[in-house]
């Protein structure tokens, strides 16, 4: 397997054989492998998210014209907008339908709950990218945990003080004592409210994110969400996230992360690329709080030589080990899930979606349109020859095309002759008009699911 040089730091590979972690050799080992193997897909995917975003289409010469007419855009909007308002119809997509013995209110109440929390948890946003996604990629990624949020919270408890009252006489006189203070006396207890602090659960639910689909790799021959392959997160935090996330950590009984010192006095160059594929603006340095790199490695893993078993380590800058505990989730699988825009006819983890399925198209209404707007650049800014013998001609002059400009020639009906270029025919236009109907048929976004004119028959998702 070949080293990635990038990772490198100043110490010899040597002393670095000797130093180096089980646990952080193994990860290390595991995401350089399954790296090497996705590199393509990774390079189609990034290509596919170009296409997507509509940046300028390439030409042979700087000249030319690079307008993109942003058909997978297009695309994307309206088969993903189609798609998620017929699953999620309403906040929750459920109906007040029951099957036990019940009264109408506790069917309504029932479904009430059960949209609070598809409104808590945002499952139909997530939902939404995580189908937007799969439009552009051909895959959509997800991750789900048990999300248990302790807060300190105040709130008013009741206790019991004693209950003084001042001692009167036999006539009702106060009665002091022999310094003058006013003498009391217990007569029972009272009650008081006061503010107290307690860690307190307030948040207990199931939750699930849109993940990137660039921070994941799984494992070459993974298939299925449900098969015990495993699966490897990358991601870019500073070191100060990182200590939140060990307050956070312990807050749940977990252990302290190992070697924390040792990380912020490390110095590590986090690679521009990787940090660009999962955040669009992630170029941002802070020398006080410098970026790290964190390795998630979700699987089976022995630090022993016991039968292996599912275990989630922990792995930063690829040199310290902070976590290698048991998977704490009880389906002891990577909390990871995946949904495909179009599942390949071989197998595969990876769909297929509308930028590959319309690529070809894509490119041929692009370079239809294009081709027309050459010409007319060739029509206002057009080449062509001149009487290089002609020494009232100026050459800067020649490539000025603005009105009311006049020249200096000896000749005028020699000076010069333009090029003339091959003007568009209708058929040019039609050839566009089918490019862009071939892509819709091609990617099913066609006339008759976009949307309507009319704003009040289009449904509340569009």
């Amino acid at each position: 397997m070949p080293h990635n040089s990038h990772y490198q730091d100043s110490s010899s590979h040597k002393d670095k054989e000797t130093q180096v972690d089980p646990v952080v050799a193994f990860v290390k080992d595991q995401w350089e492998l399954y790296e090497q193997h996705w590199a393509g897909k990774m390079s189609d995917l990034e290509r596919y998210y170009e296409q997507w975003f509509g940046g300028p289409v390439k030409r042979d010469e700087d000249w030319q014209s690079d307008f993109n007419k942003k058909l997978t855009w297009q695309a994307v909007s309206t088969l993903v907008s189609r798609i998620h308002s017929a699953l999620f119809p309403t906040s929750a997509p459920i109906e007040k339908d029951v099957t036990e013995v019940v009264d109408d209110v506790t069917a309504i109440v029932s479904k009430s709950i059960v949209g609070h929390w598809f409104k808590i948890g945002r499952f139909s946003m997530e939902f939404l990218k995580g189908v937007k996604s799969a439009g552009i990629y051909g895959t959509g990624l997800f991750e789900d945990d048990w999300f248990v949020r302790k807060e300190i919270i105040h709130e008013k408890v009741e206790e019991q003080i004693p209950d003084f009252r001042q001692m009167v006489g036999e006539e009702g006189q106060i009665v002091f004592d022999d310094d003058g203070n006013v003498k009391v006396t217990q007569v029972g207890t009272r009650p008081i409210k006061k503010t107290q602090e307690r860690l307190s659960v307030v948040e207990d639910r199931y939750r699930v994110r849109k993940a990137n689909i660039f921070a994941w790799r799984v494992h070459p021959n993974k298939i299925s969400d449900d098969d015990d392959l495993p699966a490897i997160k990358q991601e870019f935090i500073t070191f100060n996230e990182l200590v939140e996330r060990q307050a956070e950590s312990k807050k749940y009984g977990f252990d302290s992360f190992e070697k924390m010192d040792e990380i912020r006095k490390d110095t590590f160059k986090v690679n521009e690329k990787d940090a660009s594929r999962l955040q669009k603006d992630g170029s941002f340095k802070d020398k006080k709080n410098p970026r790290i790199e964190v390795l998630h490695f979700w699987g089976n893993y022995s630090e022993s030589n016991d039968k292996p078993k599912p275990m989630w380590l922990m792995v930063v800058n690829r040199k310290f080990k902070i976590k290698a505990i048991d998977n704490p989730f009880w389906h002891q699988k990577p909390p990871l899930f995946h949904i495909v825009w179009k599942e390949d006819e071989k197998p595969s983890y990876y769909g297929i979606g509308i930028a590959q399925e319309g690529e070809a198209a894509e490119k041929r209404a692009n370079t239809t349109v294009n081709i027309r707007i050459d010409e007319r650049k060739k029509n206002m800014k057009g080449g062509g020859w001149y009487n290089a013998n002609d020494k009232k001609i100026k050459k800067s002059q020649l490539k000025a095309n603005v009105p009311g400009l006049m020249r200096a020639c000896s000749d005028v009906n020699a000076a010069s002759r333009p090029d003339i270029p091959i003007p568009s025919r209708p058929d040019d236009y039609k050839e566009e008009e089918i490019a862009v109907n071939d892509h819709r048929e091609i990617t099913g976004a066609t006339t008759s699911i976009l949307p309507t004119a009319d704003a009040r028959q289009q449904h509340d998702t569009l």
